[in-house]
């Protein structure tokens, strides 16, 4: 119902608005029970607990009626009742003809109007199965059987092809459980147990079978999948290439980088120098590297001056007084 003062007054079907109930496996029926509610005692409920799951029709009331209800009427096609023995037999209910059918309770009656819930139990089945089927309902809404408006609701297990204002109260009342709904009335066995487990399927740790996050999610380290490896690694050489640092990578080079990842150009000493320019081995301290030490007259002067020498080996040697190098005079006037 839309407000708390509808009245529910029936459900009904006929050729024009067929009504049907059905179960794929069909419906319980005690033996001692009634396809009405109002006629099943709960004082038997004790001896005869099966009872309490008897399958019945009703307009909101679920035993026999108390003060201030209305008794409910069930009418159908002649003789045989139509779909009353059908529903006391355990089959499927169904009005489709011309005479049509009801269950019905007359206006005023307390088990009729929606009330804070604004909702009306009609029916009450167990079966083993899956429920589905189309009733037809008779509201007088405020409660003014001058303002009468019809409805029809299909629907298949609980699901609605077209939901009323309120969804079935049937789902899981464990507080435990997954899928615990606060807003049911009725244990449907959907009951799903807690899973707890990382939940998030971009997670290393993240497990499928979980339905409730325990918090210990992992996560790979930027640019890295899971197992530490990495994601973009061109040149194969187990560094990312977000982290490749260009450079000389060779230790023995004046511009080595230890920082470098990807081999660059290197630049090296010369023999014999350090990559300051200074000599490995200068044992005279003359700024000649040893290693290039030439020995010989370093005196210019002498007749054997040799300008590549380096180190004076003490082996000048010069020309006689008076004479050049070669023996020739330095001065003869007269040329004898």
């Amino acid at each position: 119902t839309v407000a708390e003062d509808d009245f529910v007054s029936a459900v009904y079907g006929n050729d024009l608005d067929t009504l049907t109930l059905a179960a794929d496996s069909g419906w319980y029926q005690h033996p001692f029970g009634s396809h009405l509610a109002q006629n099943n005692d709960p004082a038997f409920f004790e001896t005869f607990p099966e009872l309490a799951y008897d399958s019945w029709v009703t307009i909101g009331v679920d035993g026999p009626t108390v003060a201030g209800e209305n008794l409910v009427n069930a009418v159908g096609a002649p003789g045989a009742e139509g779909w009353v023995a059908e529903f006391e037999s355990g089959e499927a209910i169904v009005m489709d003809d011309a005479v049509g059918g009801s269950w019905f309770i007359l206006n005023g009656g307390a088990n009729g109007i929606a009330g804070a819930e604004m909702r009306v139990l009609v029916a009450q089945v167990t079966t083993a199965g899956t429920l589905d089927g189309q009733l037809n309902v008779q509201v007088f809404e405020g409660g003014d059987n001058d303002n009468a408006s019809l409805h029809t609701f299909t629907f298949e297990g609980t699901v609605w092809t077209n939901a009323p204002v309120f969804q079935n109260a049937c789902g899981c009342t464990d507080v435990e459980a997954y899928n615990y709904d606060a807003s049911a009335e009725y244990e449907d066995g959907s009951c799903v147990a807690i899973a707890l487990g990382c939940t998030d399927e971009v997670a290393c740790n993240y497990d499928p079978q979980a339905n409730t996050d325990s918090g210990d999610c992992t996560y790979a380290v930027l640019y890295y999948d899971c197992d530490g490896i990495c994601l973009n690694d061109a040149d194969g050489d187990g560094v990312c290439d977000e982290f490749e640092v260009a450079g000389c990578t060779d230790a023995s080079a004046c511009n080595y980088d230890a920082d470098a990842t990807d081999a660059g150009d290197c630049e090296y000493a010369e023999d014999g120098y350090d990559c300051d320019g200074n000599c490995l081995v200068d044992t005279d301290g003359d700024g000649v590297c040893d290693a290039f030490e030439l020995a010989g007259c370093t005196d210019a002067m002498a007749c054997n001056y040799n300008a590549d020498a380096t180190d004076d080996d003490g082996s000048c040697t010069y020309a006689a007084e008076g004479y050049d190098c070669d023996g020739n005079c330095i001065l003869d006037v007269d040329g004898d």
